[in-house]
Parts: C-alpha cells; sequence; structure tokens
C-alpha cells in the first residue's frame, strides 16, 4: 500500500472516530458529544455541544455525556464557573476519565457558592476511575459549598450502604479560599457540617470491616492556601497515597463534638474510619504543612462540650496500619495559646500499627507527636527517626513526644525543646507495649532535664532511664542542627547523632530519600549525615 494510500486511510479513520458520539437527553435538549475530547467555555452559547468551536456552556452538560476515555477540558472564561457538577458515569482501569483546564498556565477558576451547603463544586458519587488535574478552585468572595471537590460515597449512603469505590487521581490543582468567612461558617447548624474537608474523600462510615472502601486514591502535587478547618478529610479509606502536598494558612471552623456542643477545628489532614481494626495501607508522604491561623485572629469559639484542636495529620477514630513518611510541618499554634490543643502528628482514638518515619516538626504549640489510642490495644505505633524542634515562644508544655497511650516503639528519634522533649504518661504505662531507646534529647533552656515518667516531675536524662528503665543507648546532647533558626534540621559533621541510632528495617531512606546508612550506622534524626 502506498505512504499516501495509509495517510488517506488513518485520516478517514480518524474524522469517523471524533465523529461518533453518545447521544442523551439533558431536560428537553439533546447533547451530542465527542468520544476524545468535550470542551467546557461558559461563554459559549448554552448548551454548545462540546466541540472545540462550540464548547458546552457548563460542567454538568460535560459530565452527563462523559463516557471512559473522555477528556474534559475547561476553557478560561471572562467570570469563574459557579456550578454543583455531578459526575452521571465511570471511567475504567485503563480509560479514566479525566476532567482538566484546557491551558494549565491559563486556568478557569471554578467555585460553587453553596452558602454552607453539603455539595461540592465537583461531585464524583459512586464512580470510579476519575482524573481530576490542573484545577483551580476557588471560593474568594462568596459563601461556598462545605466541599470543593467530593468523592465517594453520597451523604446519605456513606453512613449506610454504598459500593467499593477506585481509581480517583486529584492532582496538581489549586485549592484556595474555601469555606466562606467566620460568621458565615458560624451560622452552620451541625446537621450541615456532617461532611467537611476542602477536598472529601469518602467511604463509608463505620461500616462493616472491608465494606463500603475507597481504595487507591491518589492525591499528589496538589496546593491547600486559606481554606477553612480541614484541607484533606478522608474517611475509611485504603490504600492512598497523599503526596507532595502543600497545606498551609489554614482557617478555623466549627464542628459538632461529638456531644451536644461545637469544637473549633484547624486540621490539615484528617482521617477517619469509625470501625474498629479498619486496616487502611493509606501513605502520607513529603507533604508541607504549616502556618495554620494562629488562634488569636480565630473569632469562633467552642460551646457546651467542645474544645479546641489544631493539628497537622489528626488519625481520628479507629484507621489502623498506614505510613506518615518524610513530611515537613510546622508554626501550629507556635505561642501554645490554647495549651494541649495543637499538635503536628495526632495519632488518636484506637490507631493502632502506624509507622510515622523521617518527619521533621517544628514550632508546634503543644506536642510535635502525640500517641492517644484512648483505650485497647493492637500492633504497636513506630516512631522512626523523626526531628522534632521547638523554638520555645510558647508558655510551657511544650512537648516533643507525648505518649498518653502505650503500644508505642520511639526509636532513632532526634527531639529538641524547651521544656518537655518525652512524656510518658500512666495510662500509657498502664496499657503498656512501650519500646523506648535510642533517641537524642535536648531540652533547649536545660540541658539534661528531657522527660517525665508517670505524671512525674521533670527529670534529668539519668533519672529519666532509672524510672523508665528504657534508653540505655540514647543519648542527651546537642544534636548540632546546621541551623536552628533558618531552619535547616541537617547534622552538622560533628554531631553526636551521626552513626548513634539502630538499623530499623522500616527506615530504608532518609527525608531527602538518601539511602540509610552512609555511614558505619543509622544516625538519629529524618537527615542522615553525608
Amino acid at each position: 500500500m502506498s505512504r499516501l494510500k495509509t495517510v488517506v486511510l488513518l485520516f478517514c479513520l480518524v474524522l469517523t472516530t471524533a465523529a461518533a458520539a453518545t447521544a442523551q437527553v439533558t431536560g428537553s435538549t439533546t447533547l451530542t458529544v465527542s468520544r476524545a475530547v468535550i470542551y467546557v467555555n461558559k461563554d459559549s452559547s448554552c448548551p454548545g455541544s462540546g466541540t472545540i468551536g462550540s464548547p458546552y456552556c457548563s460542567i454538568q452538560n460535560a459530565f452527563n455525556v462523559a463516557a471512559a476515555g473522555d477528556d474534559i477540558r475547561i476553557q478560561k472564561a471572562s467570570s469563574p464557573y459557579d456550578e454543583n457538577a455531578i459526575a452521571q458515569s465511570s471511567g475504567s482501569s485503563g480509560s479514566p476519565i479525566i476532567v482538566e483546564s484546557d491551558d494549565a498556565s491559563n486556568q478557569a477558576i471554578i467555585r460553587y457558592t453553596g452558602n454552607g451547603a453539603v455539595a461540592g463544586a465537583m461531585e464524583f458519587h459512586d464512580r470510579n476511575y476519575w482524573t481530576v488535574q490542573n484545577l483551580t478552585f476557588d471560593g474568594k468572595g462568596v459563601f461556598t459549598s462545605t466541599m470543593a471537590v467530593w468523592i465517594g460515597l453520597s451523604n446519605s449512603g456513606r453512613w449506610s450502604s454504598g459500593p467499593a469505590l477506585t481509581g480517583f487521581r486529584v492532582l496538581n490543582n489549586t485549592f484556595r479560599n474555601w469555606g466562606g468567612t467566620e460568621a458565615q461558617e458560624s451560622s452552620l447548624s451541625t446537621a450541615t457540617q456532617s461532611a467537611i474537608g476542602t477536598l472529601f474523600i469518602s467511604g463509608g462510615y463505620g461500616a462493616p470491616v472491608g465494606s463500603f472502601t475507597i481504595d487507591g486514591t491518589v492525591v499528589q502535587d496538589n496546593l491547600f492556601d486559606t481554606d477553612r478547618m480541614i484541607a484533606i478529610s478522608m474517611t475509611s479509606t485504603t490504600h492512598s497515597i497523599v503526596q507532595n502536598n502543600e497545606i498551609k494558612n489554614t482557617t478555623c471552623g466549627r464542628q459538632t463534638s461529638g456531644g451536644p456542643g461545637l469544637a473549633v477545628v484547624i486540621d490539615g489532614m484528617h482521617l477517619i474510619t469509625g470501625t474498629v481494626g479498619f486496616v487502611t495501607g493509606d501513605l502520607f508522604k513529603g507533604n508541607l504543612i504549616h502556618d495554620h491561623q494562629l488562634p488569636g485572629s480565630c473569632g469562633l469559639a467552642p460551646t457546651g462540650d467542645g474544645y479546641w484542636e489544631a493539628d497537622g495529620i489528626h488519625g481520628d477514630v479507629y484507621p489502623v496500619g498506614g505510613t506518615i513518611d518524610s513530611n515537613k510541618i510546622w508554626n501550629i499554634d507556635p505561642a501554645n495559646v490554647h495549651n494541649g490543643t495543637s499538635t503536628g502528628l495526632h495519632i488518636e482514638a484506637g490507631n493502632f500499627g502506624w509507622t510515622v518515619k523521617n518527619n521533621v516538626i517544628y514550632n508546634i504549640g503543644y506536642a510535635g507527636i502525640l500517641n492517644n489510642q484512648q483505650t485497647g490495644s493492637g500492633p504497636v505505633n513506630q516512631y522512626y527517626n523523626n526531628t522534632i524542634y521547638s523554638n520555645g515562644s510558647g508558655a510551657g508544655n511544650q512537648i516533643g513526644i507525648e505518649l498518653r497511650w502505650g503500644f508505642a516503639v520511639v526509636k532513632n528519634n532526634i527531639i529538641g525543646v524547651t521544656d518537655l522533649p518525652i512524656y510518658v504518661r500512666s495510662q500509657a504505662i498502664t496499657a503498656g507495649g512501650i519500646t523506648i531507646d535510642y533517641n537524642d534529647y535536648w531540652n533547649q533552656g536545660t540541658g539534661a532535664n528531657v522527660a517525665s515518667w508517670n505524671e512525674g516531675a521533670i527529670t534529668n536524662f539519668a533519672t529519666w532511664k532509672t524510672n523508665c528503665g528504657c534508653d540505655s543507648h540514647s543519648i542527651n546532647a546537642d544534636p548540632q542542627f546546621v541551623s536552628s533558626s533558618t531552619p535547616d534540621f541537617h547534622l552538622q559533621a560533628t554531631s553526636p547523632a551521626i552513626n548513634a541510632g539502630i538499623t530499623l528495617t522500616q527506615v530504608t531512606t532518609d527525608f531527602d530519600g538518601i539511602a540509610r546508612p552512609q555511614g558505619s550506622a543509622y544516625d538519629m534524626g529524618a537527615y542522615d549525615w553525608h
């Protein structure tokens, strides 16, 4: 066959494929869509046909007709897209449906003036295999819905029944200014706040183990900036990868306290299942979470039995067996205005079997890491090679690692804070399952006064080792960071933490991805010196 004839036949095949259409009816209007690329531009005449010459005038029109393999491309318009678009179909494992900007360098603005409704600008309920990428969700100047993107079960289905879902990817998006003003937030009833989070990934709450999950979600390279209460909220997720996202300037919001009152919450990420023993296998890696709204700037207050909560990552009510690796978390209530309420990592309420490694956590008002399963037993939580530091700007009770409950192994960490590098409470001792060794403790104010055991006073290093019967290989020395003011928590060549750790098979690299060990033995802290 001649080259010319081959080209002509291929060209005809492309035209035939592009012309193949799926007709569906929305109201009284028949919409037709290309099977490959669907264009949307709200400045176009309605409804449009989805072609580049006649784009659909709404995202919902594109969602109504999208099929596996389609690419929905949203063009920048003269004003923001303001709608509640709900997916009507699923992609497939080899052919996901993609929704993205037509020009990633000149993105449309997407929002939904939902006035606090439990809804999203985009919703994907009981669907599979969608990719949301290179979009800007910005609620500036309007009272948005509670969510920008809602993936998973519907608000009714997630409490009772629903399918297992899979195949979602949320990549390289920007989420800004979601949640309205504090006055608007405070006007909401607790009933409207049953689903919350700028990005909400929702499996079933309290469902039987293995049921109503959302599996394999990837959330990567997104920016969350000045969003209210919770940036990323995840319920009954499994095998998720949440990595290389930045969450900053999160502002305070209110939600039910679990009783008759309201809590004031500022969380970067919130993880929950409601099911005892629910194994998630989720991975949280390489995220930057920082500069939560200062409590003094929050105009909201708890009511009744409510409380204050400000966490970088909060594992709440039963998720088991995830990994938190190489995240950097800083500036969360650094002045400790609400003592006991701000943490970098809060591993709570039945959260067993977590591996927490290589994280850098600094300038947190209360605790860098709080281990507080509250009741029960399970696989130990492993806290390995983390670096925790505080510049001591708060009013006392700043803690590096607090074990409020047991079943925890604490090894190879560097903890340099002004008050209490490690605190093991009586409930943790009673629960048991505690192993602590190969750590470097440094109280910046007094040097040797490093710890409290069983609600006792802060003691020096020697007394601590006697009281706890632990830390026989640990050290009490200035770790010699490159710079604690810049900050740069890499180690200087003369650091006593170099080659002072123990080999841990769960920790094969450091925060920078460098193989461990670089020397004759593992170093303490998040960075291996080289």
